[in-house]
């Protein structure tokens, strides 16, 4: 198993990368990781005995942008505290066999990438878009 623990960019426009996963096993893109759990951190508050959710864990800096004591004017988006749990754990390279077993897993890697692109193509046919649109649409983030 592994855990991919991080702060995600929190924009409405930007696709978690969980839906990803969820979005490619539904098109049966093969090669991919197995994916276990994916979300948003909840923020807990411990009173004594009793932990209440109260949301997500959020960054708080860019509400202090536009204060006096802020020098000049950064750039900071928002971000989310999001874990995804992956059931499908590669290996270190020099525990590999041999190298047609590394060659192999590469060709696996390949063909669950163009897997996605295939997906990606269909369904801009379906809903009628260019794919144009699609790549530079910021909702379509890369899984790999």
């Amino acid at each position: 198993m592994y855990l991919k623990d991080f702060w995600r960019v929190d924009h409405p426009e930007i696709q978690k990368e969980g839906d990803v996963y969820r979005e490619l096993h539904e098109a049966e893109v093969r090669n991919i990781a197995k994916m276990g759990r994916a979300g948003d951190v909840r923020l807990t508050l411990d009173d004594g005995q009793v932990r209440a959710s109260v949301g997500v864990q959020r960054t708080r800096t860019q509400d202090y942008l536009n204060h006096s004591w802020c020098p000049g004017r950064p750039v900071v988006e928002p971000y989310v505290h999001y874990r995804l749990v992956l059931e499908t754990v590669g290996m270190p390279l020099n525990r590999f066999k041999s190298t047609r077993q590394l060659c192999e897993v590469i060709r696996d890697a390949i063909v669950g990438k163009s897997g996605f692109a295939m997906s990606l193509l269909k369904l801009t046919m379906l809903i009628g878009m260019s794919a144009q649109e699609i790549s530079s649409s910021p909702r379509r983030a890369r899984a790999f």
